[in-house]
């Protein structure tokens, strides 16, 4: 026998000991710890405030294969019975070593049909994924589409589909997303005179984020994100009212404040290529806004991002309403980094940051930014052209004006609002093309478009803002 063969033959018997030899000692483990990885993800749930357990029952366990019957339970009551297999790692399917590689599909929907009841009988659910030797899982989920009666209308959509991504001590990534939801309600007499309002979302995908610290199993951060590629809304009552959109993304994120492990810092943003409602368009839309130095104790739910995001303006509004000194002696921030908005004949930019802080003195005061407001920057620019335009395609819209008659009355009405806003001094900075506004606040002192001015005047401005706000 050469050489070369004795090398490869013993390099076949090397790999072959390696791949029994660790495949027999994955089964081994696996089988061992199946008590301990349900109670795992048992205890993830709990910790996210889900009503869910999972169960382990009818285990038979071979060389390369486990199988079992998984069962979701929600207060006691089996929600679905999903028959699963694993296959044993470190090798089976697997782009990168792990502990086994999970397939189920269900075979009892009749709980889950009783409490979710929102698609065709029977369900579909499909599960495909991995786990690691470390106890982080790739998992992802099909389910069949939506077909459910919602109030006096009916929500549809394609195959919807979950993936879950976990490392320990690091991040869970989860998305949901369908090619299409849709919700449409008649509103006609009979059904030879049906007429529908209904929205339809394309590509619609939800996704998120939880950020886990290296000696916590609880999140101390969190992303959100929504993403529409397309969205048409029908208005069967008023066709005028119709809208559609283009490349709709939300996005929130709330994560400890780097300074002080008692504060959150919140971001939010919206963008959009373009907006169309009735006669009114726009080429983008693009609001990032942000609060900062939020004490976690001032949440609904005392947890580093158990509040909900969308809560935390509120929050910080209504903690200046009533002087809240829990929350204002952190100094809390609030910003608008960008309000931008576009149409063919121009555009708006927007921008204002605050700090705010506890009420300077126990005396009433007409201006809640006089109490509450320590510092300030805004700025605005806004293209007349922009205006006009914006003003025009709403008059068309609604008092059915022709387009040079509605023109002519935009033109009027920014006049209008320019002179009427000069009256008591300058606010605006009024050029040829474009209208300007710049104020700060600091110190109590004001300026104004360059000039100083009383710090009043800010307030009042500030006010007006936070009464928009």
């Amino acid at each position: 026998m050469s050489k070369v063969i004795k090398i490869a033959a013993g390099t076949l018997v090397v790999g072959a000991v390696a791949f029994f030899g660790s495949t027999y000692y994955v089964s081994k483990q696996l089988n061992k710890n199946i008590d301990t990885i349900v109670s795992s993800v048992n205890t993830k749930f709990s910790e996210s405030n889900l009503p869910l357990t999972i169960e382990i029952s009818d285990v038979s366990a071979s060389f390369f294969n486990t199988s079992a019957v998984l069962n979701l339970k929600t207060n006691d009551k089996v929600l679905a019975r999903l028959d699963t297999k694993a296959s044993h790692g470190p090798f089976v399917g697997f782009p990168k070593l792990g502990l086994a590689k999970i397939e189920a599909t269900l075979t009892d929907d009749k709980g889950l049909q009783s409490i979710i009841d929102y698609s065709k009988s029977p369900m579909q659910l499909a599960l495909d994924g991995t786990v690691g030797f470390n106890g982080g899982f790739n998992l992802a989920l099909a389910v069949s589409p939506l077909d459910k009666d919602v109030l006096t209308g009916k929500l549809t959509s394609g195959n919807l589909n979950a993936l879950f991504v976990y490392e320990p001590h690091s991040t869970l990534n989860w998305q949901l997303s369908t090619p299409k939801l849709t919700f449409s309600e008649s509103i006609g007499t009979s059904a030879s005179d049906s007429a529908y309002n209904s929205f339809t979302l394309d590509m619609f995908v939800l996704k998120g984020q939880l950020g886990f610290t290296q000696d916590s199993s609880k999140p101390n951060s969190a992303l959100y994100h929504l993403s529409v590629d397309k969205g048409v809304v029908t208005n069967a009552v008023m066709p005028e009212l119709s809208a559609e959109f283009n490349k709709l993304m939300l996005s929130s994120t709330l994560a400890d404040n780097k300074s002080n492990q008692l504060l959150l810092d919140a971001a939010y943003q919206l963008q959009l290529d373009a907006l169309k409602v009735g006669k009114v368009a726009l080429d983008g839309i693009l609001l990032d806004a942000k609060i900062g130095k939020m004490p976690k104790e001032s949440l609904l739910i005392n947890s580093s991002v158990g509040a909900e995001m969308s809560y935390i303006p509120l929050i910080l509004k209504q903690s200046v309403l009533m002087n809240n000194q829990s929350i204002l002696n952190y100094e809390p921030t609030f910003s608008i980094n960008a309000l931008n908005l576009a149409n063919s004949a121009g555009k708006m930019t927007f921008s204002t940051d605050w700090t705010l802080r506890t009420a300077k003195n126990d005396q009433p005061s007409e201006s809640v930014a006089d109490l509450f407001v320590k510092e300030m920057n805004m700025n605005l620019m806004l293209d007349k052209a922009f205006a006009t335009q914006m003003i025009s395609q709403v008059q068309q819209m609604n008092s059915k004006m022709s387009e040079e008659e509605a023109n002519k009355a935009a033109e009027s009405m920014l006049g209008m609002f320019i002179d009427l806003s000069q009256l008591n001094g300058e606010l605006f900075d009024v050029q040829e093309k474009q209208i300007l506004l710049n104020a700060t606040l600091k110190d109590d002192k004001g300026m104004l478009n360059g000039q100083a001015v009383e710090d009043s005047r800010i307030y009042d401005l500030i006010s007006s803002s936070l009464n928009f706000l």
